[in-house]
């Protein structure tokens, strides 16, 4: 057959292809614009049965479904779900229990055939829920939002997990738990607790908030010495392989580690204070890691127009957890629930150690440049070098005794592979 008509042919095939796709995309967002329209309707006639909160609502985002989709429920609706377990796990919002365990049973046996009414049913339901756990956790607070405002701004910005991020300070404070103890934090410190306040008052704002949880008692020193906290403080930061050895923060740590302890009140609560501050720092960086988030989404942004990445704000704070911590009598709490819980970030940190270790013992030369090298090649001198390497990095061993080192054999053929795979590229060898 002639070229020029498989090029023909190949290009009306292309073309009518993505004709397919855009009227399948039309057919799909005229037929979901139908249902949100039809669920409008059905809202804002049945809205009239639930209470106030819920209608004033409803009125506020012109009676859009949120939660319910033609075929399943909403993205936002999973978010909700998640969040309440997340927070459920935590010992908190046992008076959500009937009303969640309803809705997860209703979400595993969603039913794209069910009615208008059963669906705006559901809808309903998962509003009831929303405005429950939102109302819960802003009572008693200073918060900009209510549930309905709330719920606009999440439309507004296109997800739940950015009106849950607006909130972040409330949900924090929300999740604070009380303080248990009975006696002293620290023994033998009574006269350091107004100075304390004094100070936190004037000269260390950034840590008023931390010491009214604690009634401005010390954490950290008294007269008799360090506190198990410090120490427990200091040792987790000598060891912490994430920490630049050179960054403020360890830095920091070594200048307390090594300080004298005062015996005027007065430096020893300017002591106190000093690791109070190096504990929020430590704890920013388990928390939220290193990366400016604000100027990442503005640079994201500047060089991609359309792009997005969401974050989800961490729902606890270094004051929280030092409050949970004081409360299981071990900082070791506070360190484990402030450490990322997915599951790669243990093989991260082993990752880590691996080529921290390789650069203690003087890293590795920088290969030269060099031709492809094909499996079966003999006496190419560039052969020695990389398998030095790829030893280095754990990819090779030794197959056979007495092996040529200058021929490209199945052994090192499997080590190459190894490599590609584990960064990304195409395994060929």
């Amino acid at each position: 057959m002639n070229i020029k008509i498989i090029l023909l042919l190949t290009v009306l095939s292309i073309a009518s292809l993505q004709a397919n796709v855009r009227e399948y995309q039309e057919i799909y967002q005229q037929d979901n614009s139908a249902f949100i329209e039809a669920m409008r309707v059905q809202i804002k006639n049945d809205v009239k049965n639930y209470n106030k909160e819920i209608q004033e609502l409803y009125a506020n985002i012109g009676y859009q479904p949120i939660w319910i989709n033609k075929d399943q429920i909403t993205h936002d609706a999973e978010v909700l779900l998640d969040e309440i377990k997340l927070d459920k796990n935590r010992g908190l919002f046992s008076s959500l229990d009937k009303t969640y365990e309803t809705l997860l049973k209703e979400e595993l046996f969603f039913d794209p055939a069910q009615t208008m009414k059963e669906k705006v049913a559901l809808e309903f339901r998962f509003t009831q829920l929303y405005t429950k756990y939102i109302d819960t956790i802003i009572e008693g607070q200073k918060c900009d939002y209510t549930a309905g405002t709330l719920i606009a701004y999440s439309l507004e910005k296109g997800s739940l997990v950015d009106g849950l991020n607006a909130i972040v300070k409330e949900r924090v404070t929300y999740a604070t738990p009380d303080l248990r103890s009975q006696g002293r934090i620290v023994k033998e410190s009574q006269e350091l607790d107004e100075e304390i306040k004094t100070k936190c008052q004037t000269t260390y704002k950034t840590l008023d908030e931390m010491y009214k949880l604690l009634g401005h008692q010390p954490v950290w020193v008294g007269r008799l010495g360090l506190n198990v906290y410090a120490t427990e403080l200091f040792a987790e930061i000598k060891e912490d392989i994430t920490l630049d050895k050179n960054g403020t923060i360890y830095k920091e740590y070594q200048r307390l580690f090594a300080f004298k302890l005062p015996k005027n009140n007065k430096k020893l609560v300017e002591y106190e204070l000093a690791i109070s501050k190096l504990y929020k720092r430590y704890m920013g960086h388990l928390l939220y890691g290193e990366i400016n988030w604000k100027k990442f989404q503005r640079d994201l942004k500047r060089h991609h127009r359309n792009a997005a990445w969401v974050t989800h704000d961490v729902v606890a704070s270094p004051e929280s957890l030092l409050v949970t911590a004081i409360n299981a009598g071990t900082l070791v709490t506070a360190f484990e629930k402030a450490k990322p819980q997915f599951q790669w970030f243990k093989t991260l940190l082993s990752a880590l150690k691996k080529y921290q270790k390789i650069a203690a013992d003087g890293g590795w030369e920088r290969l030269p440049v060099f031709k492809t090298i094909k499996p079966e090649e003999h006496n190419n001198s560039m052969i020695p070098d990389i398998r030095e390497r790829l030893s280095l990095e754990g990819d090779y061993n030794d197959c056979f005794e007495g092996i040529d080192r200058t021929y490209y054999d199945a052994c090192l053929f499997d080590a190459v592979k190894a490599f590609q795979k584990r960064h990304g590229l195409a395994a060929e060898g």
